[in-house]
C-alpha cells in the first residue's frame, strides 16, 4: 500500500503539480507583458495557457484512473526532450544548452521515465534555482546512459532538502530512477549551482558517445 501511495504521489506530482507550476509561470509572463502594454503577446500566452491547462486536466484524469499512455519511442525522445527545453526557456527566459543525440539509445520501456526525469529537472530549476543558464548533456557508454542536468543557480544542501516533508520533486525523481534500475546523484551546495546526474542501464554494449 505504501509503495502504491508513493507511486500515486509521484505521478500526481509529475502531472498535476508540475502542470499547475507551468501554468503559473505562463500567467506570470502574461501579466508582465500586459503591464508593459504588449497586449498581442499577452493574448498569445493566454491562449497557450488555456491549451496547456486542458492538457494538464486530461493527464490528471489518466493518473487518477490509473491509466498509462504509450511510451514515447526512443527515436522520438530527443525531439520531445527538446520541446520540453524550448517550453522551459520560453516560460522562464533561462537559456539551456543541450546535447541529446545519445537519447536514441534509451530502451522504449524507459523513454517515458527519462522524459519525465528531464522535465522534473527543469521544473526544479524553474522553481528553486534562480539560475541564469542550464546545461543538459546525455552520454552513452557501454551498458549505461547518463543524463546530466546542471545549472548555475543558488544551489542547496541536498541532505537538508531530503529530510523535509512534501518535497516530491527530488523524492519522485529518486523513485523514478529506482524503477529504471538506475542511480541518481545530486551535487550541490549553497551558492554553487546544482548538478543532477541520472545513470540508467541499457542493454546494448556500445562505445562511449
Amino acid at each position: 500500500m505504501l509503495t502504491e501511495r508513493q507511486r500515486l504521489a509521484r505521478d500526481l506530482h509529475d502531472t498535476l503539480t508540475q502542470g499547475v507550476a507551468g501554468l503559473l509561470m505562463q500567467l506570470e509572463a502574461a501579466s508582465a507583458y500586459f503591464s508593459k502594454g504588449q497586449t498581442e503577446r499577452t493574448h498569445e500566452i493566454v491562449l497557450s495557457t488555456m491549451s496547456r491547462a486542458r492538457t494538464v486536466l486530461t493527464e490528471t484524469r489518466y493518473v487518477l484512473q490509473d491509466l498509462r499512455a504509450d511510451h514515447p519511442r526512443s527515436e522520438d525522445l530527443a525531439e520531445m526532450a527538446q520541446e520540453e527545453i524550448d517550453r522551459f526557456t520560453n516560460h522562464t527566459g533561462i537559456p539551456c544548452e543541450a546535447s541529446l543525440n545519445a537519447l536514441a539509445a534509451t530502451p522504449d520501456m524507459q523513454s517515458g521515465h527519462i522524459l519525465r526525469a528531464i522535465s522534473e529537472g527543469l521544473a526544479n530549476v524553474a522553481q528553486h534555482a534562480q539560475a541564469h543558464q542550464v546545461w543538459i548533456n546525455v552520454h552513452e557508454c557501454a551498458t549505461w546512459l547518463e543524463i546530466e542536468v546542471r545549472d548555475d543557480g543558488i544551489g542547496f544542501d541536498p541532505a537538508t532538502v531530503a529530510t523535509r516533508p512534501g518535497h516530491y520533486g527530488l523524492a519522485g525523481l529518486r523513485e523514478r530512477v529506482r524503477l529504471m534500475g538506475g542511480q541518481l546523484t545530486i551535487l550541490s551546495s549553497p551558492g554553487q549551482g546544482t548538478q543532477i546526474i541520472i545513470t540508467v542501464p541499457i542493454n546494448d554494449a556500445r562505445k562511449c558517445a
